[in-house]
């Protein structure tokens, strides 16, 4: 990251975001739209880029992941 590289007293959020079940896969609930769904399913993900030597490599420090309730109806029949 140039902003980081250039000002490395700097912290850079990094946020990313796709939703992809509106573009691929049928629309009717079904093993194939479950299995579209497990292929391309919607995401986001941040990432904190820092100039501050923590060791080599990526380290990832935290991750979490959630569910929308009764989201599981849609692939089911």
């Amino acid at each position: 990251m140039h902003l980081v590289a250039a000002q490395p007293d700097r912290r850079v959020l990094v946020v990313v975001a796709e939703s992809r079940t509106t573009s691929y896969g049928p629309a009717e609930p079904g093993v194939v739209a479950a299995m579209y769904r497990a292929l391309f399913g919607d995401s986001g993900a941040a990432a904190v880029v820092t100039a501050e030597w923590r060791g080599p490599g990526l380290r990832v420090e935290r991750t979490w992941s959630h569910l929308l309730s009764d989201s599981a109806r849609g692939t089911t029949g």
